[in-house]
């Protein structure tokens, strides 16, 4: 069995739990953090959604379809592989509200085929880069979710047009 790495990171938000939740479920948010180039997705996820993901990196075609087998709405979901490059591979997506806000934590759990080279490439190029991409989403969340009115973009329509 190959072993697993774990990344983890976490932001502060200064924004309402609901819009931050809402923001995290929005595949165009994900597919702007992740530059891939293939046909972006549009809407939410939720709970027993499927998403693929299909398009060019490190000059070669991936499809990497997801699957949301957990949706507590607005503190968790988990969204994990069930077709992809990946031996394993899943995304824990905790939210908690905070007296400044709301704290988005994210965990990161993946193995690769391949014993020891796939061991190699996990540790020195796929963590690294996984890592970098958690950091922009949360990033572009914090952004998105503590600006004037471009998180209503996002979320207005969905949530009856009530603000949060």
């Amino acid at each position: 069995m190959n072993p697993n790495f774990t990344i983890r990171d976490s932001i502060l938000v200064h924004a309402p739990i609901e819009r931050c939740f809402a923001l995290s479920t929005r595949l165009e948010i994900v597919h702007r953090e992740l530059h891939f180039h293939g046909t972006p997705s549009k809407g939410y996820v939720s709970l027993h959604s499927h998403v693929l993901w299909s398009g060019w990196m490190f000059g070669l075609h991936h499809e990497h379809l997801s699957f949301i087998p957990q949706f507590e709405p607005p503190f968790f979901f988990r969204d994990q592989m069930e077709r992809g490059r990946f031996q394993h591979f899943h995304h824990d997506h905790h939210l908690r509200e905070v007296p400044e806000g709301t704290e988005l934590s994210d965990e990161v759990v993946f193995s690769l085929p391949l014993w020891w080279g796939g061991s190699f490439v996990a540790k020195y190029i796929l963590k690294p880069k996984i890592a970098g991409l958690l950091r922009k989403r949360l990033q572009l969340i914090k952004c998105i979710a503590e600006s004037e009115d471009e998180w209503q973009q996002y979320v207005s329509a969905a949530l009856g047009g009530h603000s949060i």
